[in-house]
């Protein structure tokens, strides 16, 4: 009778056993474990666990190997429990009968899991404890294929996100490269002259317009790190007002200036020059930056016009000048005809005496009402062009 029982259970061992090939996540061992195994013994807890680093005799790991406290009133906690199995690698148990035992899963001496069970009403016969050893010979293997499986699994997870974040950090490397692209295209590609000094006048930055303006102007090399005052030694004339410009600058001081420049290797240029404050990501200043824009042309442009315009207002005073001898030599003319037609008529002879004082009335008339006895004729200038 012990024996058919025996070989009954031992069957139903076998088949638990093989069902564990099909097996392939944790939850699934467990469920099959605690739905077969009660066929064979009777128990009232069932828990499976693997664990998770290689140490086992980390505390952490045996601490989450448990869910709770042992049933019954056990002497020995469930913490020295654990230990003691992974510690030995042999399964270890607590009461007489035994109540509750921890049997160490994995290959050789390297424990993966644990696998905890709790009879408290009725204990573990040694027939039980036989059967629960084959059963776990084999949990070890089947457990060891999960684990394998499971690492597998989360490196090929962590491959695919790290694919994803290679793939995304290439985008943004690719953006912002073209963005710089854009920003250098722009900072060279610009007629403007752009300067970036430290504190120590050293340059930090200049784009090609800058270095042509200091190459043009002073024969100069400007290149990346060099002092501005050794770039303009060969212009100390110049040297004096261009530093002082930005040593105002330095001082913090933010500000917009219109200057003109005597070359060595031109005529005189102007330049309208904005400076602002470089400061860093602590708002601390560590330098600054200017852009200058060339006004040569405007100036000299403006230059003319005021030229031309001065020239205008001359010639529309000569011309109303003009206009006024015009007109007073109209009327000295009026007043010569008056006397010359008088002293025509006063050679004749056959004028009595009468006729001869008026005529001689009239022309003293004209003479009287003529321009130098009347008020200065005003002249209204012609309106120009807005100084």
């Amino acid at each position: 009778m012990e024996k058919g029982r025996d070989i009954a259970q031992l069957n139903l061992v076998l088949e638990l056993v093989s069902e564990f090939a099909s097996v392939t996540t944790l939850k699934e061992l467990e469920r099959t474990i605690d739905s077969r195994l009660r066929w064979i013994l009777d128990f009232e807890e069932c828990e499976l666990r693997m664990m998770r680093g290689s140490d086992a005799s980390d505390d952490s790991d045996v601490e989450s190997a448990l869910p709770g406290p042992l049933p019954g009133s056990v002497a020995i906690s469930k913490e020295a429990l654990v230990r003691q199995a992974l510690a030995t690698g042999v399964p270890a148990s607590v009461g007489m009968p035994i109540t509750a035992i921890v049997y160490p899963l994995g290959l050789s001496d390297k424990p993966l899991g644990v696998l905890y069970l709790a009879a408290e009403t009725a204990g573990f016969s040694y027939r039980d404890l036989r059967l629960l050893h084959h059963v776990c010979s084999s949990l070890g293997a089947v457990l060891a294929r999960i684990h394998q499986a499971s690492i597998e699994s989360e490196l090929r997870a962590n491959e695919t996100r790290l694919q994803s974040m290679n793939m995304r950090l290439e985008q943004r490397v690719m953006e912002r490269t073209s963005e710089r692209d854009v920003l250098i295209a722009m900072f060279q590609a610009t007629d403007m002259s752009i300067q970036v000094l430290d504190m120590d006048c050293r340059l930090l930055a200049i784009n090609d317009a800058g270095i042509a303006q200091y190459k043009r102007m002073y024969g100069a090399n400007a290149m990346i790190g060099d002092s501005l005052p050794e770039v303009l030694k060969g212009a100390p004339a110049q040297m004096a007002a261009i530093v002082g410009l930005w040593r105002r600058q330095l001082g913090g001081e933010a500000f917009t200036v219109q200057q003109e420049f005597d070359a060595s290797a031109s005529q005189p240029c102007s330049y309208e020059m904005r400076f602002e404050v470089l400061r860093g990501s602590d708002d601390m200043q560590i330098g600054a930056f200017m852009t200058a824009v060339d006004t040569t042309d405007s100036v000299r442009q403006q230059r003319a016009l005021a030229d031309t315009q001065e020239a205008l207002r001359q010639s529309q005073k000569l011309e109303a000048i003009g206009q006024l001898t015009g007109g007073v030599a109209h009327d000295f003319n009026n007043v010569l005809a008056v006397i010359k037609a008088g002293t025509e008529l006063l050679r004749k002879t056959s004028l009595n005496d009468e006729r001869r004082q008026r005529f001689i009335e009239s022309i003293g008339n004209a003479v009287t009402r003529g321009p130098a006895n009347r008020p200065t004729t005003r002249v209204r200038p012609q309106a120009g062009p807005a100084a």
